[in-house]
Order: C-alpha cells, then sequence, then structure tokens
C-alpha cells in the first residue's frame, strides 16, 4: 500500500507545473555576458564640485552662441572643475559672465527622486538620503533597485518589447542584460554588441536593410547612407523569423533563427557567393554558419535552419559583429551621453553646446563604457541641479534647470508609496499578457 501512494504522489507531482521566476525563464546571449564584478567600482568624481562665481565681464548676445575669449578660456581651465559636465559648460556659463539659477534643496532632491526612482520622496527619504553631498545622494539613488527598474522600463519603450513578436523568454533575458548594463556589470559597447544579435532586436525587424536601418538608429541616432544600409544588411541576411513549442509554458513562442546561406551543394561556403554575407566598408567581415546537428529542416522555406536558442556563446559573439562595428565610430559615444542629457535634462544640450558632448565622451571612455559614469555626471551638474523657477537675465538655455512633464506613473506611484496603498501596476516585460491567459501559461506559475 505504501508503494502504491508513493507512485500516486509521484505521478501527481510530475503533473503539477513548477513555480518559476522570470530569471528560470529567460534565455538568450544576455545571459552569456556581465557575470563576474562590475568593471569600475561605482565611485565616480565630480559630484561635488565646488562652483565658480561668473566672471565680471558684460553678459554675451544670446541671440548668437557665446564667444569664449582668451581671458575666458584661462578661467574655466583654472576654475578647478572635475564634472565633464560642468568643464564643457563653464566656456558658455561662467567663463562669459552668465551665472546659473541657484536651486533650493527640497527642489533638487523631489527632481532627483522623480527621474531616478520615479516618485516623490517621503519627508523621510528626503532627509535621509538627500545629504551629506549631491554625488553621496546620486550614489546612493543610483544603487537603489528603483533606479535599475526605470532604466528597465524606459529600455522596454525604447526596444518595443512585445510578447507577439518576440519570445518571452528573450524579452526577459534583454531585460536581465539592461539590469547587468546599469549594475555596471557591461559596458555600453558590450551592451550593444549584444543587441545587435539579440532575438529581441532581430526578430523585431523584418528583413536585413530593416534591421541595418534599426541599428543606426538605435546607437547612432540617424539612419544609414544607403551604401551603409545595404553593407550591413548583409551581416544580417542569416536571420529568419520563426516559432517553437515551449515546453513550460505550453504554447509556441515567436523566436529568431538561423538560416544557412552562402553554402555550396556540399554544404560548405561557396567562395562565389560568400561576398553575399560579408560586410566591406568598416573592414571584412564574413558571417556564415554551416549546418550541423542542430539543424532541422523548415519546410516552408524547404532549407535548413537553427534556433537561436541553440547558439553556442562562441556563435552569438560572431553575430555580434554589427554592433562591434558600430562602436568604433565616435558618434556611437556622442549618441550614449546624448541620450543621458536627454533623459535628465529634456532638451539636447550637447546641439547647444558641443564641448559638453566632447567632455562627456571623454569622460565615459575614460570609465571603461560603464554607463554609470555618466548618469552620475549629469545628475550632479550644474546644468541639472539649477531651478527652472523664476525669470533668466538670459535666453540661453542652460541658464536654467530641467521643465519636463511627469509622467502619469509618477503620479500614481509616489501616492501609493505615501499612503501604503498597493496599486495594481503592468509589467513592462509583457505587452500583452492576454495571450499567456489565453494559452492557460499562467496557471500555477508566478511570474513577476
Amino acid at each position: 500500500m505504501t508503494r502504491a501512494l508513493l507512485l500516486i504522489f509521484l505521478v501527481l507531482a510530475a503533473c503539477q507545473r513548477p513555480v518559476f521566476e522570470p530569471e528560470q525563464l529567460a534565455t538568450g546571449p544576455g545571459g552569456m555576458v556581465g557575470n563576474g564584478d562590475p568593471i569600475t567600482s561605482g565611485d565616480f568624481r565630480g559630484g561635488d564640485d565646488v562652483l565658480p562665481g561668473a566672471r565680471d565681464v558684460p553678459p554675451p548676445d544670446d541671440t548668437r552662441p557665446p564667444d569664449c575669449d582668451g581671458a575666458c578660456v584661462a578661467f574655466c581651465e583654472g576654475s578647478g572643475l572635475v564634472n565633464p559636465v560642468n568643464r564643457g559648460l563653464c566656456r558658455s556659463l561662467w567663463g562669459v559672465g552668465l551665472p546659473p539659477r541657484p536651486i533650493r534643496h527640497e527642489e533638487a532632491c523631489r527632481r532627483l527622486f522623480v527621474d531616478m526612482l520615479g516618485r516623490m520622496p517621503t519627508a523621510d527619504e528626503a532627509e535621509s538620503t538627500c545629504s551629506g553631498g549631491w554625488g553621496a545622494t546620486v550614489k546612493r539613488l543610483m544603487e537603489t533597485e528603483d533606479f535599475i527598474h526605470i532604466q528597465q522600463r524606459r529600455a522596454a519603450d525604447r526596444f518595443l518589447y512585445s510578447n507577439e513578436v518576440v519570445s518571452l523568454a528573450a524579452i526577459y533575458d534583454m531585460d536581465r542584460l539592461v539590469e547587468k548594463l546599469y549594475r555596471g556589470k557591461v559596458p555600453y559597447d558590450l551592451f550593444a554588441a549584444v543587441v545587435s544579435a539579440h532575438p529581441v532586436f532581430t526578430r523585431r525587424h523584418a528583413d536585413p536593410g530593416d534591421k541595418a536601418e534599426a541599428l543606426f538608429q538605435q546607437f547612432l541616432g540617424r539612419p544609414p547612407f544607403e551604401p551603409e544600409r545595404a553593407d550591413m544588411s548583409r551581416l544580417y541576411r542569416l536571420w529568419h523569423s520563426g516559432y517553437y513549442d515551449h515546453p513550460q509554458l505550453g504554447m509556441r513562442l515567436p523566436d529568431a533563427f538561423i538560416r544557412f546561406r552562402c553554402l555550396g551543394e556540399d554544404g560548405e561556403v561557396d567562395p562565389v557567393r560568400k561576398g553575399e554575407c560579408a560586410s566591406v566598408l568598416w573592414g571584412y567581415n564574413e558571417l556564415t554558419f554551416t549546418p550541423d546537428l542542430r539543424a532541422a529542416n523548415d519546410t516552408r522555406l524547404g532549407e535548413l535552419t537553427m534556433w537561436s536558442g541553440l547558439l553556442t556563446p562562441e556563435e552569438w559573439a560572431r553575430l555580434q559583429v554589427p554592433g562591434r562595428i558600430l562602436a568604433k565610430d565616435l558618434a556611437f559615444w556622442e549618441r550614449a551621453v546624448d541620450d543621458v542629457l536627454v533623459q535628465y535634462l529634456g532638451h539636447d544640450l550637447s546641439a547647444k553646446v558641443p564641448e559638453v558632448r566632447e567632455e562627456l565622451v571623454r569622460w565615459l571612455l575614460e570609465h571603461q563604457g560603464d554607463i554609470r559614469s555618466v548618469h552620475h555626471a549629469v545628475a550632479t551638474s550644474v546644468a541639472y541641479l539649477q531651478s527652472a523657477e523664476g525669470a533668466s537675465a538670459s535666453n540661453y538655455r542652460w541658464t536654467w534647470g530641467p521643465l519636463k512633464q511627469v509622467d502619469a506613473e509618477v503620479w500614481l506611484d509616489s501616492m501609493s508609496r505615501n499612503t501604503g496603498f498597493s496599486l495594481p501596476g503592468c509589467d513592462h516585460r509583457i505587452s500583452q499578457p492576454e495571450d499567456l491567459l489565453r494559452a492557460g501559461s499562467l496557471a500555477g506559475y508566478r511570474v513577476l
């Protein structure tokens, strides 16, 4: 009898779906990088610059860019500023006789909480967190889980997560990759390389030319020229959009597959056709795969394909050459710092004061591509920590603080935090949860 009961128990246990977390569902190239220590200590300088007073000179004509003469340049070089935004801004601010607008402590603290944590601070949080200097305050905020979560939500909008188009497992993997980026475990150039071949990216865009154009828009901020588009698209000819059956979710998921292109009838690389799978504008980069036991016949295509979930780390690294190509371009790093400036300031300061961009790019490279260094620099700079209230003696946009519309989530999360009333929320990774409900995939699972 005991043996019979044990058999019944084992059968029933085998029929139960296990409870698992998103980290257990995530599969993809994001899990293969950033698994060591952070690339920097996270202790960034320049958070508490002693700001100089404005030079006693007539203010510039604000209908044209300010002209920093020799005395202005000497003044800025001797100012002792460390923060790269402050250094870049000096020749357009203090050096030409313009003072920034002073900011109240409460206004600065509230702004930092909204932009970095996505909510207003409570009175106790404002007192305990916004103390000991703005450098220490920003460091404390960047080390919170809320800061990571805000960046993950921004990435979901940036890369257009959609579980109708991309495998949920790949979306969770991309979310994990973004977390590693903002924990300082993945440099920004490696992040771009992984994204350039990530199923969240390659499955989202249709043909090779669309993928190449989307990559340029994401990381250079411009569409490619036609020769660039045509050349880069050759590195995306291997990708194919297909479906696979997920064993745990019990549903069919969209995902990226590899096709074997530029091969001869013997299954080896055809020396005549291999140019169709090679980029030449940025040096010779050939991207071909030959089939092995992992390949399966796709009856719709009439050719062999391989599910991207079977790729090895070395094969993923080969597929990431488009991102590595763009990371060699100075415009790649300029776009990276511009994105952070717009995120905090709400306007493109680099277009008005190019010296700020130049200083920030140098700063980011000095910190091994740790994007946190740029967030710290911008959030502790005079461009950000100055008031937006009152009148300004100048029309230069950098002489008063950020003016941005607050998202609805900020008000909802702030009310929830201050009232203690828990509000229902949306998972930024799942745009169409009804698909999972219809398939019965959420029964017995805990997906956060």
